[in-house]
């Protein structure tokens, strides 16, 4: 059975993160990756010389694209940081699969499949939902079609057939509504619709599942602390140390994690309060029911479910790394010598303050708090481009 960590390697490894080990098979894997890479990023400035070209004429349909376009623009960028850092990458996942291996008792075995189950959860609830959006939207968008883009492709492109719409690229240098440019343009997309699909799920589960994993370890330390009990026939003050040793090392992984995905996370964290803004309003202004509409309520869902991942993480990571100094408090230290006292104060005052996913150390730290105030920033924004509009019109 796949665990999380083999179905993130062979995420990584399609998404071009995972090179291979034989040394003459990296160039041939770096060239069609670039290849890959290249066929998106094309295929991206074509939908933003849409964008630009719909904005004046059909706003709202425009907004929606603007949103598109945002979207591929943070999957490329944020791939290309896990590209550029995925030696790193490699050793933080190492490190933590290592870790379990390392830690025998019941708990940590117990809390491993229990991180295992939550994050294979998480993997198929997310792909099913990217699947399955990416074929809703496309069949909303092509069978059902739009008035304001026939129109604009007979009125402005003078396309020969009007009627026919590919997936979000109304502006083409050439009438693609015709044989066999048609053809040929709607599998190129649909193939690069396929490749992005496990990239999108990388980019929104890559961190989430590290974290779990982290938080597990911080779980594993609790529930060791809770049971030093000076009736058992062990030293206890070794296991003491050994505890504490093993808090030490976990804390590094957690900084290293929490220092690999921050500039992912401002990235995130800005996309998605602006966004959050536009969609409503391309959503107050669109009349109900129309494919515009239903779009750009999907793509809201799917971003505040993005964020609200996030923000979940860090709450969970910060919760379960404070949880260890309430577990050393409430533990038998009063029976315990000087020595193993002192060790224990440490652990405390390490265990005060929390890990937390930030943007900077102090700033912005991800968790269900923050994304109730990204929320209501986003809703004072949406009533500040509502009041513009008004006013231009």
């Amino acid at each position: 059975m796949f665990g999380s960590f083999e179905v993130l390697n062979l995420l990584m490894y399609i998404c071009c993160l995972r090179p291979p080990e034989q040394k003459h098979k990296v160039v041939l894997y770096n060239i069609v990756s670039a290849f890959l890479f290249l066929v998106i990023i094309c295929w991206v400035l074509v939908v933003l010389l849409s964008t630009i070209t719909m904005f004046r004429i059909i706003t709202n349909v425009a907004m929606f694209q603007v949103f598109l376009v945002g979207s591929a623009f943070m999957l490329i960028a944020q791939i290309s940081l896990m590209m550029y850092f995925r030696k790193d990458l490699k050793e933080l996942m190492f490190s933590i699969e290592n870790k379990y291996h390392e830690e025998d008792d019941i708990h940590t075995k117990k809390l491993k499949s229990k991180s295992e189950n939550m994050s294979l959860i998480i993997l198929f609830i997310i792909t099913a939902m990217i699947v399955l959006g990416l074929i809703f939207c496309v069949i909303i968008f092509e069978c059902f079609g739009n008035n304001n883009m026939v129109q604009a492709n007979t009125d402005i492109f003078s396309r020969e057939n009007p009627e026919i719409l590919l997936f979000y690229t109304p502006w083409l240098p050439f009438d693609y509504t015709v044989s066999p440019y048609y053809e040929i343009l709607k599998i190129v997309i649909y193939f690069i619709i396929t490749f992005a699909i496990p990239m999108a799920v990388l980019r929104l589960t890559t961190m989430t599942v590290l974290v779990i994993h982290v938080a597990g370890l911080f779980e594993s330390i609790f529930c060791r602390m809770a049971e030093l009990s000076f009736k058992q026939s062990e030293n206890v003050e070794d296991k003491l140390i050994e505890i504490i040793k093993t808090h030490q090392h976990v804390i590094r992984i957690s900084k290293n994690l929490v220092e690999f995905f921050r500039p992912i996370i401002l990235l995130k964290a800005v996309f998605s309060f602006w966004m959050f803004a536009v969609l409503m309003v391309v959503i107050t202004e669109e009349p109900i029911g129309s494919s515009i509409f239903i779009n750009c309520a999907f793509c809201l869902l799917c971003s505040g479910y993005e964020l609200l991942l996030d923000c979940w993480s860090g709450e969970q990571l910060a919760r379960k790394s404070e949880k260890v100094g309430v577990a050393a408090y409430y533990c038998q230290w009063d029976r315990m010598s000087n020595s193993a006292r002192k060790n224990l104060v440490l652990l405390t005052l390490r265990a005060q303050r929390p890990i937390q996913l930030e943007i900077r150390p102090y700033l912005i730290p991800m968790s269900l708090q923050t994304y109730v105030q990204i929320m209501k920033a986003s809703f004072s924004c949406y009533t500040l481009l509502l009041s513009i509009k008004a006013e231009k019109h």
